[in-house]
């Protein structure tokens, strides 16, 4: 969620109280050896463009999404549902089918159905949207400008070197009465940038305190905890996201909470029919 904004979108308790036991400890696994950084706010302008052009000039793929979503009493798993979903596009717009669930085939007349409603629904949308907010997906490019950023050091992820960045929040950068600009604002994190290429690889992003919706009469989120994941695919030639995983509570009103995890794989990436694609193998 390096969402000129996660892909972007907590506090460090007793941060100088580590800091020396930290600083006398070896390299933790994955980390580089020291040598200069790049110069920030070159490395950030890049990084920015790679995100603008990505956003701009989306690849839209056909693939599944194989989907684990776990709901807890406490500490406890009360409920546990797999679902495999099948995303094409349609006007531009994701569709999500349902294939299987926990594990069984969902029926071919089903599927049919479920596929044809779902492009009605885009239609319809589209002759006459809706006024309510949808969260759907979080676009970084009008973040970008909202977050302070710093270059923190590299870390080695696969066989590839990254440039770790933690962002921040930047205060009365989000003046929106909407649902996602609260989250936003009280969210902060880290992004692992390949160096060479300039992708967005890695991004983990938490809440740094309760996030009240409505002065929490709508809803409060005591946890927001985002694990997100990019790869390259050589075959199609472009980057693609590899799995992403939400933990919240949440309490909506004063009767509905959620305490749940979800966790997405993406997988059976088919190259998109997109005429001139504008991403080329890493290194030319």
């Amino acid at each position: 969620m390096l969402h000129r904004p996660v892909a972007s979108c907590v506090r460090i308790p007793a941060f100088g109280l580590v800091l020396g036991a930290l600083l006398a400890l070896p390299l933790a696994a994955g980390q580089t050896a020291e040598r200069p950084l790049p110069s920030q706010q070159q490395f950030l302008d890049e990084v920015f463009d790679k995100i603008l052009d990505w956003e701009r000039h989306p690849p839209r793929p056909n693939h599944r999404e194989r989907r684990i979503t776990t709901d807890y009493d406490g500490d406890r798993v009360s409920e546990r549902l797999e679902e495999i979903y099948r995303i094409t596009w349609y006007r531009e717009q994701p569709v999500y089918v349902l294939e299987a669930k926990n594990g069984k085939p969902m029926p071919a007349n089903y599927i049919q159905s479920q596929e044809a409603r779902k492009l009605k629904a885009i239609d319809d949308e589209i002759a006459k949207p809706s006024n309510k907010e949808k969260i759907q997906a979080i676009y970084l490019t009008p973040l970008l400008q909202r977050y302070s950023y710093k270059l923190m050091g590299r870390e080695h992820l696969g066989d590839r070197t990254a440039v770790k960045v933690r962002f921040d929040p930047i205060p009365g950068k989000f003046p929106e009465q909407k649902i996602a600009s609260k989250i936003m604002e009280n969210v902060y994190g880290y992004g692992w940038v390949d160096e060479n290429e300039k992708e967005l690889m890695q991004a983990v992003v938490d809440n740094n305190g309760s996030i009240h919706i409505g002065w929490g009469i709508l809803a409060n989120i005591s946890q927001l905890h985002i694990h997100y994941t990019r790869h390259y695919l050589p075959e199609q030639r472009f980057w693609f996201v590899r799995s992403l995983k939400v933990r919240a509570k949440v309490r909506i009103f004063f009767w509905t909470s959620y305490n749940r995890l979800v966790e997405s794989t993406f997988y059976d990436v088919n190259a998109p029919d997109i005429v001139g694609i504008r991403y080329a193998e890493p290194g030319r």
